[in-house]
């Protein structure tokens, strides 16, 4: 877990932590583990006493587990769509540019004159 200056919400004054590079909330994370694994204790419950394979059990209760997870836990991300004529700018100046290699030095497509010539 890393201190990440934007990890709190706005909203609530919550911290959230990081996982796998992604802010979740502490909350919704323990939320989710726990449904996912009350999915799978049933699975193997079920595959127990009705019979047939652990693993056909175990991944269909492995979706049902992510259906619900998606329908408990909201996303909170905010997607703010910014003006055209913004980045356009940006975008004329990268067009002009030449793509170099970071190793070389030179821009791509250029003999350096290596061993491979």
């Amino acid at each position: 877990m890393r201190d990440i200056p934007e990890s709190g919400s706005e909203g609530t004054g919550r911290q959230n932590i990081e996982v796998w590079n992604d802010l979740v909330s502490p909350r919704d994370l323990v939320i989710c583990l726990l449904i996912s694994v009350a999915c799978a204790a049933a699975a193997v419950l079920v595959s127990a006493r009705v019979g047939g394979e652990a693993l056909f059990w175990g991944l269909g209760a492995s979706a049902a587990g992510f259906i619900v997870n998606c329908l408990l836990v909201t996303p909170k991300r905010e997607v703010v769509i910014v003006d055209d004529a913004d980045g356009a700018d940006v975008a004329n100046g990268a067009d002009d540019a030449d793509i170099v290699d970071v190793d070389d030095a030179a821009p791509i497509g250029v003999s350096g004159g290596g061993d491979d010539e």
